[in-house]
C-alpha cells in the first residue's frame, strides 16, 4: 500500500448566481458568460444535476476568465477525474468567521508609594513565535517605577499611565494597551474632557486629570482606571502576488502575570477570548497559490530569475472579500503493479459571504446528492406568516433568525400606498396606515459575522369604509 500527498483544488464562486440548471452541460456554463458561476455535473453523463439527482460520481466546474477581459473563456474543474460519492469521507460547511482578539483587563491595583517597581510579564503565543523558537515559552517583562521617594504617596492612576506607555513602546507591537475607566467619571465632577462609563477607553491625559483630582479628594470619592490589553494579529506581508511570511491562524494569545509591586492587589480578567478568522480572501488566495502547484504552474509557482509569480498563476478570490467554505473530501484508490495507491483529495468551494443565492443553491444540491444535511447551518431569517385578511390597516410582524442577529432592517417592497413602519430596526415591526390592497415587506437580518439573510412577508388588507 502507498499513500500520496493530500491534493486539493480551490473553486471560487462569484456573481451570486444559482447553480447551472439540471440537464445543462459545461458548454452551457461557458455560454452563460457569468464569471464564477458553478455547475455540479454527473461524471457519467456530463449533465448538470440538482438536489433530486442520484449520481454516484460527480465533478464540479466554475466559469473562469483566464485572460482578464471580463469574458468567460473556460472552466476550472474539481481535483481528480471525479468525486466518488461512495468514497466521500467528508462534507463540511464552514461559514465565515470574523476574527476577534484576546482582551485582558488588569484592575484593582491600589495606591502605592514612590520609587516602587511594578512588573507585568506577558507570555506570547502565535504562529510566528512557534516558527522561530518552536514551542518554547516566549515572554517579555514590562517594568515601571513610580515617581518620588519611598515615602511619597502615589495614586494608582500613575501606574496605569506608565504601564500603558511601557507596553505600547514595545517595538514588537504584539499587544496594544489602553486605559479604561474603573469608575463612572464625569466632566462636571472630575474635569475630564469627556464622560466615561465603567469600561470605557480613556485618554491618558484624562487619567492624569483624575490622578490630580484624587490628590485632594476624600477616599470615598476617588476614581480609578484599569489597564486593558488587546492582542494584535500578525501582519500580512506581500511581494507582488506572493504572500511572504504567511501564517494562519494570525491571532496572538497572551498570558499575563503580575510579577512585582502589586503585592497581592490586582486582578487579571480575560474579558474576550480570541476567535481565529475563517474564510478571509487572503487565506483563500493562499490556498489557490498552493493548489496551483498541482493544476497550473507545476511545483514551482515563481520564476527562478525574477522571483515573480508565473503567468499561469491566476487568482479568482478577492483578497478583501469574506468567504464561506464548503469542503468535499474523498479517499480515492488506484492499482499499479502489485501495489494499491491511496489518495486523499479535497475540493474547497469558496462562496462570497454576500452571495446567499449561490450558497443556498449549492448546499441544497450537495445535501441532496450526498444525503448529508448542512442546509440547517446557513444563516436564515423568517419574516413570519403571510396575512390574508387584515381589516384594521395595522399589522405586526416578528422576524425569527436561525442564529443570533445583531441588526434588522425592514422595508416596504410594494403596496397600494405607503405604510407607516415602526420598529423597522428591530426584529418586531409594525406596519400601520395601510389601505385596501396587498402589501409586501422585506426584512434583512445580519448575524455576528456580517452574514445577511432576508425574507419577505405579505398582508392583504381589507379596510371597511
Amino acid at each position: 500500500m502507498s499513500k500520496n500527498n493530500h491534493v486539493f483544488q480551490v473553486l471560487v464562486g462569484a456573481g451570486n448566481q444559482a447553480l447551472l440548471t439540471v440537464g445543462e452541460t459545461v458548454a452551457d456554463l461557458v455560454a452563460d458568460n457569468v464569471i464564477g458561476k458553478i455547475g455540479i455535473f454527473d461524471a457519467k453523463t456530463n449533465l448538470a444535476v440538482n438536489s433530486s439527482s442520484t449520481p454516484s460520481e460527480v465533478y464540479i466546474a466554475v466559469a473562469v476568465d483566464n485572460d482578464g477581459d471580463g469574458v468567460v473563456d473556460g472552466v476550472k474543474k474539481s481535483a481528480g477525474q471525479k468525486i466518488n460519492l461512495k468514497g466521500l469521507k467528508g462534507y463540511e460547511f464552514t461559514p465565515y468567521q470574523a476574527p476577534l482578539p484576546q482582551i485582558v483587563t488588569i484592575s484593582d491595583y491600589v495606591d502605592t508609594l514612590g520609587n516602587t517597581e511594578y512588573i507585568i510579564r506577558l507570555e506570547f503565543r502565535n504562529q510566528e513565535i512557534y516558527k522561530n523558537i518552536g514551542y518554547n515559552q516566549y515572554s517579555k517583562a514590562y517594568s515601571i517605577i513610580t515617581d518620588g521617594t519611598a515615602i511619597t504617596p502615589v495614586d494608582a492612576n500613575q501606574i496605569t499611565i506608565k504601564m500603558v506607555n511601557a507596553i505600547n513602546n514595545d517595538p514588537l507591537q504584539l499587544v496594544t494597551a489602553k486605559a479604561i475607566a474603573a469608575n463612572a467619571i464625569t466632566t462636571t465632577t472630575h474635569s475630564t474632557s469627556a464622560d466615561y462609563s465603567v469600561g470605557d477607553v480613556m485618554t491618558l491625559a484624562d487619567v492624569a486629570v483624575i490622578e490630580t483630582f484624587n490628590a485632594t479628594a476624600a477616599d470615598a470619592n476617588k476614581v480609578y482606571s484599569s489597564i486593558q490589553i488587546t492582542t494584535n494579529s500578525l501582519s500580512i506581508n506581500k511581494f507582488f502576488q506572493i504572500n511572504t511570511k504567511y501564517y494562519t491562524p494570525r491571532q496572538t494569545v497572551v498570558i499575563p502575570s503580575l510579577v512585582s509591586g502589586f503585592d497581592g492587589a490586582g486582578t487579571i480578567t480575560i474579558t474576550q477570548n480570541i476567535k481565529n478568522e475563517q474564510g478571509s480572501g487572503y487565506d483563500i488566495k493562499m490556498k489557490e497559490y498552493e493548489a496551483a502547484g498541482w493544476d497550473a504552474t507545476g511545483p514551482y509557482r515563481q520564476y527562478a530569475t525574477t522571483g515573480l509569480p508565473k503567468d499561469e498563476l491566476i487568482y479568482a478570490a478577492s483578497e478583501t472579500a469574506k468567504y464561506h467554505q464548503i469542503v468535499l473530501t474523498t479517499e480515492d484508490s488506484s492499482y499499479g503493479g502489485f501495489q494499491t495507491f491511496y489518495n486523499t483529495v479535497s475540493n474547497i468551494i469558496a462562496i462570497p459571504q454576500a452571495d446567499t443565492t449561490t450558497l443556498a443553491s449549492i448546499i441544497a444540491v450537495l445535501d441532496g446528492i450526498t444525503g448529508i444535511t448542512h442546509s440547517g447551518l446557513l444563516f436564515t431569517v423568517d419574516a413570519g406568516d403571510n396575512v390574508t385578511n387584515n381589516t384594521t390597516g395595522t399589522e405586526t410582524f416578528t422576524a425569527t433568525p436561525s442564529a443570533t442577529a445583531v441588526s434588522y432592517v425592514w422595508t416596504q417592497v410594494s403596496g397600494p400606498g405607503t405604510a407607516t413602519l415602526t420598529g423597522e430596526d428591530t426584529n418586531r415591526m409594525t406596519a400601520s396606515d395601510m389601505v385596501t390592497g396587498t402589501y409586501v415587506f422585506k426584512v434583512i437580518a445580519t448575524d455576528v459575522n456580517g452574514t445577511t439573510a432576508s425574507d419577505t412577508v405579505s398582508v392583504a388588507v381589507v379596510v371597511t369604509p
